[in-house]
């Protein structure tokens, strides 16, 4: 992503509210709850790139009507549950995590809109990305889930609504363990992309396998872009107490035909630079371990060459674990070759 993209996307964020939380039919939803995190890049000079979007006031930007199209659907619905059977009736396939369903298209919209009715897996949900033809609102119907606009997240419950304009960057992910169901709503139409890359549903609860490369090639051509974005692949990591370090995985979604890089904090203090080479998605790195801890803080921040964090996943935990002295002997008995597997993985 170039740097006059990537300040087009910054320069909306300090122009527009990307998250407007209302219940419905037209009030401000109290349970919207919003973190402002540091999202810099050090290869980009402007200053307007980086002002965040904590200079708004959220508040002022509430009252804004839901689109008439999702009033209109939510009416007529029996059931908002995540379990409810709707999409027997709707062309539906599975993209990226989310099981999605066409309510109306541009087709049946005269070019107009597009409405569709999603259910995401527990895990599931979109990398980092923005689209440069459409505006996207996000409507919750069930479960939680959180949200990533701009240098913003947010948790949103049912009947919040989201906005995200043209051009600013936002995702999406079920953290929970439950299923959730909201609707997304696109103008001018937007379903093209969705029906290209889409899977059959023969399981309308469990996803098939998710191919990252075949949506990062399918988006440009529909005007959609997944920018090269660091997360940690876990919340949470381990290694044996009394170890001098342990090993934690860090994932870049998105485009891989730059080189880009970041920087891991241990707590507020030690930095470990990283670095992802062209056509690189997965680094393990070992992370030097102070004495005498039982637990110690990450954080992914400062992204270079014009990379983004992946604020859903920008917080990890190392833990230490001690290993009872008896288990040793009982386990490789007891278990054979079979013990001595486990406790090497458990090493890693």
């Amino acid at each position: 992503m170039n740097t006059k993209t990537k300040s087009t996307a910054f320069y909306l964020a300090s122009s527009f509210l990307l998250a407007l939380g209302i219940s419905f039919p037209a009030q401000a939803h109290v349970g919207l709850h919003f973190h402002d995190h540091e999202q810099q890049d050090s290869s980009t000079e402007t200053s307007s790139s980086t002002e965040t979007s904590s200079s708004i006031d959220i508040y002022d930007f509430l009252n804004v009507p839901i689109p008439t199209a999702i009033t209109d659907y939510v009416a007529g619905l029996d059931d908002t549950s995540s379990t409810s059977l709707f999409y027997q009736d709707l062309e539906t396939a599975w993209v990226a995590g989310g099981r999605i369903s066409f309510v109306e298209t541009g087709e049946t919209t005269n070019e107009q809109y597009t409405l569709l009715d999603v259910v995401v897996v527990p895990g599931g949900g979109t990398p980092l990305h923005f689209h440069e033809n459409e505006a996207e609102w996000f409507f919750m119907l069930d479960g939680t889930l959180e949200f990533q606009l701009e240098d913003q997240t947010a948790l949103a419950s049912p009947e919040t609504l989201i906005l995200g304009p043209q051009n600013a960057t936002h995702a999406f992910r079920n953290q929970t363990s439950d299923l959730a169901r909201l609707l997304i709503y696109f103008e001018p139409p937007a379903e093209d992309f969705f029906q290209e890359v889409g899977q059959p549903v023969t399981d309308p609860f469990n996803q098939p396998p998710v191919n990252p490369e075949e949506l990062l090639a399918a988006g440009p051509p529909h005007g959609l872009t997944f920018p090269s974005t660091l997360e940690f692949a876990g919340n949470q990591f381990f290694t044996d107490k009394g170890s001098s370090f342990a090993t934690v995985d860090v994932i870049r979604t998105g485009n891989v035909d730059e080189i880009v890089g970041g920087s891991i904090f241990l707590g507020t203090e030690t930095e470990i630079p990283i670095e992802f080479g062209i056509g690189e998605s997965f680094q393990s790195i070992d992370i030097p371990l102070p004495n005498d801890i039982n637990s110690i803080d990450l954080f992914l921040k400062n992204p270079t060459g014009g990379a983004f964090i992946g604020l859903l996943a920008d917080q990890a935990i190392i833990s230490t674990r001690s290993i009872p002295e008896s288990s040793f002997p009982v386990g490789l008995l007891a278990f054979g070759v079979i013990g001595t597997g486990v406790m090497l993985k458990n090493r890693k």
